[in-house]
C-alpha cells in the first residue's frame, strides 16, 4: 500500500527503491527490539501517534491549498510533504540516530493509510481505509 501511496504522488524508481529499503530495514529493526524487550509495544504506538501528529502539521497545510491544485501540483504537494517529513529527525529514543527508523516508521504508516502524501490519498483509498475504531 505504502508503494501505491508513492506512485500517487509520480516519484521516481529510485526514490521508491530507497523507501522500500528503509521501509524493510525500520520493520526489521522494530521487530528485533521488540522481540529482544528491548522496546514494548506501547512504546512503539507513542512513537508512531509522535509521527502522526508531525505529519499531520504539515498535511494540513497542503490541504489548505490542494482544493485549488490540478492534480499535477496535487503530485508535487505530495512529494515536498514527503521530503519534508524524511528531512525530519523523530528519535524514538534519543540514542539511535539511524535515520530509517523514522523514515521507515512512516512508510509503515503509509502502508497502514495512517499517513498519506497526496492531498487526496483518502479518496484514493477510501474502500481500504480502516474503519474509525478498528484495531490497527
Amino acid at each position: 500500500m505504502f508503494c501505491r501511496q508513492l506512485n500517487l504522488i509520480a516519484i521516481g524508481k529510485k526514490r521508491t527503491t530507497i523507501c522500500v529499503r528503509d521501509f524493510f530495514r525500520a520493520f526489521a529493526q522494530r521487530s528485533r527490539w521488540v522481540q529482544d524487550e528491548l522496546l514494548c509495544i506501547d512504546e512503539l504506538d507513542r512513537y508512531e501517534g509522535k509521527l502522526s501528529d508531525e505529519w499531520q502539521h504539515h498535511f494540513a497545510r497542503i490541504q489548505d491549498e490542494a482544493d485549488e491544485y490540478d492534480e499535477k501540483e496535487k503530485k508535487a504537494a505530495g512529494r515536498t510533504l514527503l521530503s519534508k517529513i524524511e528531512d525530519q529527525d523523530i528519535r524514538i529514543r534519543a540514542l539511535c540516530s539511524d535515520r530509517f527508523v523514522m523514515r521507515g516508521s512512516y512508510h509503515i504508516l503509509a502502508n497502514k493509510l495512517m499517513v498519506g502524501w497526496h492531498p487526496d490519498y483518502e479518496r484514493y483509498f477510501q474502500d481500504s481505509l480502516p474503519m474509525k475504531g478498528d484495531a490497527q
